[in-house]
C-alpha cells in the first residue's frame, strides 16, 4: 500500500470517535469479544473491518471507556487508589444495608456479608493463617517440618503403645 492510499483511508477525528463508541457498545452492552467486535464492518465505510485486530479494538473500548468516564487525558490510576476507591464503594453499601441486615431482613444481610468479603479480599484478609510455628521456622521447608512432625508423632504414638502394652495388667484368671 502507497503512503497516498493509506493516508486517504485514514479516518478522520470524528470517525474515529464514531468507530470507538461502536466498540465501547458492542462490548459494555453486547458483550462481544474484542476479536469480534474487530471483525464488525466499518460503519465509516472507510475499511471492511472495524479494526484490524483484538488489540486495536480493545484499545478503542479503553479510549472510549475513559471519556463516557471523564477521565480522558488523565494517567491512569495506581493500585492503591483503585484499592481505595473500591473500598470506599464497598464501605457505602454496608452502611447502606446495614440497617436492614440489622433489621432482620437477610436479604441486606446476604449482601452486606459478600461486600464484607470482598473488602477483606481486596486487601489480602482472606488467606489462610500459616501455623504460628512454621513461621517461627529456619528457614526450612513448611512440608519438610510438617512431614518431620508427623513422623515424631507417630514415633511417640507408637511408644506409648508399646509402653502401654508392657505395663498392661495381666488378663484376669478364667478368661
Amino acid at each position: 500500500m502507497t503512503e497516498r492510499n493509506r493516508s486517504s483511508a485514514r479516518r478522520t477525528k470524528a470517525e474515529t470517535q464514531l468507530c470507538q463508541e461502536r466498540a465501547y457498545t458492542l462490548k459494555a452492552y453486547g458483550g462481544m469479544s474484542f476479536d469480534a467486535i474487530a471483525r464488525t464492518p466499518d460503519p465509516t465505510g472507510k475499511s471492511a473491518t472495524l479494526y484490524a485486530n483484538a488489540s486495536a479494538a480493545r484499545a478503542a473500548y479503553l479510549a472510549q471507556a475513559a471519556r463516557v468516564r471523564g477521565t480522558e487525558g488523565e494517567p491512569a490510576p495506581t493500585v492503591a487508589e483503585r484499592r481505595a476507591l473500591t473500598d470506599d464503594r464497598y464501605e457505602r453499601i454496608i452502611q447502606a444495608l446495614m440497617p436492614k441486615a440489622l433489621q432482620g431482613n437477610h436479604e441486606a444481610a446476604d449482601r452486606v456479608l459478600r461486600a464484607m468479603a470482598q473488602q477483606a479480599e481486596l486487601y489480602g484478609l482472606k488467606t489462610r493463617a500459616a501455623s504460628p510455628a512454621i513461621e517461627d521456622s529456619k528457614g526450612g521447608d513448611p512440608a519438610d517440618e510438617l512431614a518431620e512432625r508427623r513422623r515424631r508423632a507417630q514415633e511417640q504414638a507408637a511408644a506409648a503403645l508399646r509402653g502401654s502394652a508392657s505395663a498392661a495388667p495381666p488378663p484376669p484368671p478364667g478368661s
